[in-house]
């Protein structure tokens, strides 16, 4: 339980290389434990080991298999390895226990992207707009360029020009049946 602690405390300073000692002292111990194998797998995605991080999201499924946090970490992975319909798959596992959770609808519009079904991508980033406007621009913000230059798509984000409006507008361009489309998502009325 200490190794963990002091794992998580790291991580939320940032140590992250630290952090991974102290996951791995805790597997070492008690190598089913969900918490260390999700953090672990964590690290290793920001590190772009997808593979290693499967494998740690995949162990605490075995644990735990309705684990949305290592539901979600196996579905991210598997689009990162180009195994879209296994992450596919994660995603569904994860709306039906939590129909709500945007990150995995997010993740489902990039499955769709990439397939170019680009109307079931626009409606599942409205579905996300619609439950949390401002959780889905941070969430394509994070998107890495690696993910974006996989699917050709470009997200470019502008904040509002109000004095003290901290809302910020995104516009998603794709290209179908070459050509340019635009999805403007706004997160203020102002002009």
């Amino acid at each position: 339980f200490t190794w963990r602690l002091k794992g998580i405390i790291l991580l939320h300073m940032g140590e992250k290389n630290e952090a991974l000692k102290c996951f791995d002292e805790v597997l070492r111990i008690k190598s089913k434990d969900i918490t260390s194998l999700i953090h672990k797998g964590e690290i290793l995605v920001s590190y772009e080991k997808y593979s290693d991080a499967k494998e740690c999201f995949l162990k605490s499924l075995r644990v735990g298999p309705c684990n949305e946090r290592a539901l979600y970490g196996a579905a991210i992975t598997s689009f990162m390895l180009n195994q879209y319909e296994e992450a596919e798959n994660y995603i569904k596992r994860i709306l039906k226990i939590n129909p709500r959770n945007y990150e995995s609808i997010l993740i489902k519009a990039l499955i769709l992207a990439q397939r170019k079904d680009y109307d079931g991508m626009k409606e599942n980033i409205m579905k996300i707009y619609k439950i949390d406007r401002h959780g889905v621009i941070e969430n394509l913000r994070a998107l890495t360029y690696e993910q974006m230059k996989k699917l050709n798509i470009d997200i470019t984000i502008t904040e509002c020009r109000r004095f003290f409006c901290k809302a910020k507008t995104i516009a998603i361009k794709y290209i179908e049946n070459e050509a340019e489309k635009i999805i403007t998502l706004k997160g203020c009325n102002h002009k």
